[in-house]
């Protein structure tokens, strides 16, 4: 009774949001779902409230709903006025809720409400990207696959500007080959398929459009990048 207590609390902070999960707040801003995550706190009765984005735009595990969010390319925490990430005891979340909210709704990433200029969202996606931890490794493999993310975001949404941008930075960084190998590729060969990537944007649009028909995501309110 009381998690659902706190999760109407933080819908009705945020009521642009729909319920994903009994701790998954989402809506879908073009071909990404943004939101808030409550995440349970291991070994003890707290939770910690996160922004979060997922791409329907398909990901190395699969292009289905599923592969889709089965992890975030965004996951990032609030902290209150002291500096401090929230870790909110779920009986004492009264207390902590209004502070909680209001730094929330401050240090969204990308606002919630309504539709969202495209150069405000990469601008915004391109700068979590120098945070740490992401930020630390700036040539890692896992940096790589962020913006390859982001440039399937890019196609998608036909936003020339933005995708030359990408693919420039792809072309021009030095990554770090040797993280490459430990899975199991290469800078060279992630290069080609990026260019494959570019010349069959039909696709990227398909797998989008059929996540989007998802019965799961059905109840979620839409807003555009524009």
């Amino acid at each position: 009774m009381l998690k659902k207590q706190i999760s109407k609390d933080w819908l009705d902070a945020f009521p642009e949001l729909r319920p994903y999960s009994t701790n998954r707040f989402y809506k879908i801003l073009g071909p990404i779902i943004i939101g808030i995550e409550l995440v349970k706190l291991p070994r003890v009765e707290q939770y910690r409230p996160h922004f979060t984005v997922y791409s329907l735009c398909g990901n190395k595990i699969g292009n289905d709903l599923k592969s889709c969010m089965s992890g975030p390319m965004v996951l990032e925490q609030f902290f209150d006025n002291k500096g401090l990430q929230f870790s909110i005891p779920y009986k004492e979340h009264i207390n902590y809720f209004p502070e909680a909210k209001k730094a929330a709704r401050k240090q969204l990433l990308i606002s919630t409400e309504g539709d969202i200029s495209l150069e405000k969202a990469f601008n915004s996606l391109k700068e979590f990207s120098k945070k740490p931890p992401m930020g630390v490794s700036p040539s890692s493999y896992l940096q790589a696959m962020y913006f390859e993310a982001l440039l399937k975001i890019a196609l998608y949404c036909d936003a020339i500007e933005e995708i030359d941008s990408i693919l420039n930075l792809i072309e021009s960084r030095d990554w770090n080959s040797k993280h490459f190998k430990l899975f199991k590729t290469d800078v060279l060969s992630w290069r080609i398929e990026i260019g494959k990537m570019v010349n069959n944007k039909s696709n990227i649009v398909s797998i989008v459009g059929s996540n989007l028909e998802s019965p799961k995501l059905s109840s979620l309110l839409k807003s555009k990048l524009i």
